[in-house]
């Protein structure tokens, strides 16, 4: 009696398959890592100058402070006209919303979009 022999381990195409797979979530990741840098450099500014700042602070102000924090850090892909100030009631709280793009292959970018919002006077929101 012939016994068959059942195949083990991956063939050559499913192993190509789980190489392309984990090289294109590569790309992906190094592509999203600088901007997600860059936003947490945003967010930190924001909150350190927010905290730093007195509750009546002029949106002027605030701009310079955040802006000289953003050239110290190398962060471009936002200025400091980008930041505004709203009335919560009492407090006032400066915010950013905006879109970074990174690109990924060929004509195709990623869209990323962040909304961060601080309170002036180191009041937490």
């Amino acid at each position: 009696m012939r016994t068959l022999h059942r195949q083990r381990g991956l063939s050559f195409i499913s192993l190509m398959v789980i190489f392309t797979l984990v090289g294109f979530i590569a790309v992906v990741v190094m592509r999203l890592v600088p901007v997600y840098m860059d936003d947490n450099s945003i967010r930190s500014a924001m909150k350190s100058v927010a905290e730093e700042s007195p509750p009546n602070a002029s949106l002027a102000e605030v701009r310079k402070r955040i802006g000289k924090v953003l050239d110290v850090n190398g962060v471009s892909i936002v200025k400091p006209a980008d930041f505004g100030l709203t009335k919560d009631g009492e407090t006032t709280v400066v915010f950013i919303e905006y879109e970074a793009r990174a690109p990924l292959i060929a004509n195709i970018s990623l869209v990323i979009d962040f909304e961060h919002e601080a309170a002036l006077g180191g009041d937490g929101l």
